[in-house]
């Protein structure tokens, strides 16, 4: 949250394409200790916390209660929907449409993670 990745109403220019440099907070992670990660950036559009947040929050859980033995899951919108915190009487179509634009760019929000100037080694990934 600090780091600005959500932000609360993200204006047309923090939407555009931008980059954090998170090797400070991220440098704590396993992986970035592990392998001697230095450089992490985050990159992609600034996201917001009334739909993005939200829609982020439900993945996650989503994939926490039925995603342990697969990287695939299968649930009903509503479920979805429920588990993202909306209520029930915003079930419509243009939730519907939120939340494809909303996981749209959670997906465009990458994570990288190099070691040392020349890159020597790398892991790149997704929110």
């Amino acid at each position: 949250m600090r780091l600005g990745v959500f932000v609360p109403k993200p204006t047309k220019n923090q939407a555009d394409n931008n980059e954090i440099d998170a090797s400070k907070v991220f440098s704590q992670l396993e992986i970035a200790q592990a392998e001697g990660y230095d450089n992490i950036k985050i990159t992609g559009p600034r996201l917001d916390m009334d739909t993005d947040f939200k829609v982020w929050i439900g993945v996650i859980y989503s994939f926490s209660k039925y995603g342990l033995s697969s990287n695939t899951i299968q649930l009903s919108f509503q479920e979805f929907a429920k588990a993202c915190g909306f209520p029930s009487k915003r079930l419509d179509g243009k939730l519907r449409n939120v939340i494809h634009d909303s996981l749209g760019r959670l997906r465009n929000k990458g994570i990288s993670f190099k070691r040392g100037k020349s890159a020597r080694g790398s892991y790149n990934t997704g929110l």
